[in-house]
């Protein structure tokens, strides 16, 4: 027997829950003899997004199809995190997180997410009856194995380790890709930006930990966010050894359009951090005019302690977590332990008004660079501007009792 339809028999022992009733049709009945390249296709299946942080870029997944041995799976790369299992989720944010590559029947795959009211588009590679018996092969390897590929939402995703994956079972031939303009020519940052664009919080999430890896520019392959991979794929190419090359997809078709209308709310970074600084504002007046001292001893307090919340775990993340890697970050000036430990130790001391007058300075000084980093953005820098006026206005009444 071939050894594609043996792998495929033996994948059909493999996936739970396979049906006799198809709802998704095969993308080819009309050339399936074992020796035709339709006997098996691969394509790409991307989703589109939801709100959920760990959804809002979308989802891509591969489709295996042998309508002579009616198997019709997707592969899917999923984390390993279970939603009751909070040491998963400090894995994921320490950058130890692993994932596994899921095959689920794709009737059942397109049916829970037609349930979400996403789009489902695919898109059929090119490959040949031997590429795709060593992919084919090369899952059925991977999926049977504990989770073991890193998961760094980023770098390494759902589709970057998949296009990365079928890559490799290419040789000798390989991709070669062209990249939207977006990716051109731009850092990490301006990058990840585009991709998160439409998902303030996860935006500004990014932007908090990506510190000077925004100003970095790492491989375009690891930084393909779903909603890119199809034009990537329209505009590639498969270059075999000798210099020639057909495309990298031979068809596209929409499997169910969107249902779901994406809905972030009101309360963005923008807005709740501008309504932060108008607070501080606010209270800053009031505190130099000697007035509400009860409210503004209490609002200092919570930043103090929001302060150093944030700079712990920001030291963390980028001296300890290797989610994208070790790495200086330009908020650890903002957000560090520092001013709360001087404040514990030496608020008494007669020099202590100096500590706000420095750190007001190094406030200002960050206010001041936003154009130099990638990182910086106004939502960041409104936090900021808020600490300046409140150790301002506490420099300004030390200096002015003396």
């Amino acid at each position: 027997m071939n050894k594609l339809a043996l792998t495929f028999l033996l994948t059909i022992l493999c996936v739970a829950g396979a049906r006799a009733d198809k709802t998704v049709p095969y993308s080819h009945t009309d050339s399936i003899a074992v020796d035709q390249p339709n006997f098996a296709t691969v394509s790409f299946i991307t989703l589109s997004p939801l709100e959920m942080i760990y959804s809002t870029l979308g989802h891509s997944s591969l489709r295996l199809e042998s309508p002579f041995n009616d198997l019709d799976v997707c592969c899917s790369l999923e984390v390993d995190i279970k939603e009751v299992n909070p040491s998963d989720f400090i894995k994921f944010f320490a950058g130890r997180a692993n994932a596994h590559m899921y095959r689920i029947p794709t009737d059942m795959f397109v049916d829970d997410n037609r349930k979400q009211g996403r789009e489902i588009n695919q898109y059929e590679l090119n490959l040949t009856l031997e590429q795709k018996q060593r992919l084919w092969q090369a899952i059925d390897i991977d999926a049977s194995q504990p989770p073991h590929r890193r998961f760094t939402y980023l770098r390494d995703n759902c589709t970057s380790v998949l296009l990365d994956f079928v890559n490799q079972t290419l040789a000798p031939e390989r991709f070669e890709f062209q990249w939207p303009e977006h990716m051109r020519g731009t850092t990490t940052g301006q990058v990840v930006r585009h991709a998160t664009r439409m998902a303030d919080w996860n935006r500004f999430l990014c932007m908090t930990l990506l510190g000077t890896e925004a100003d970095a520019s790492w491989p375009r392959e690891q930084l393909v966010a779903p909603e890119s991979l199809p034009w990537i794929l329209e505009h590639a190419r498969i270059v075999s050894p000798d210099g020639s090359s057909r495309p990298a997809i031979v068809g596209k078709r929409q499997i169910i359009p969107a249902t779901h209308t994406l809905r972030f709310g009101w309360l963005t970074p923008m807005v709740a951090f501008g309504i932060l600084f108008a607070i501080t504002l606010i209270l800053t007046v009031l505190d130099l005019l000697g007035r509400a001292p009860k409210w503004v001893r209490r609002f200092d307090i919570v930043l103090l302690v929001f302060q150093t919340i944030a700079g712990l775990l920001l030291m963390w993340m980028s001296f300890v977590s290797g989610l994208f890697g070790v790495h200086w970050n330009w908020y650890l000036l903002v957000f560090n332990p520092v001013p709360a430990l001087l404040w514990l130790t030496c608020r008494k001391r007669p020099w202590y008004r100096h500590v706000y007058l420095c750190y007001t300075i190094v406030l200002l000084l960050v206010l001041l660079g936003t154009p130099l980093s990638e990182q910086f953005d106004l939502e960041h820098q409104l936090i900021t501007a808020a600490f300046a006026l409140r150790t301002g206005s506490y420099a300004l009444r030390a200096y002015l009792k003396k």
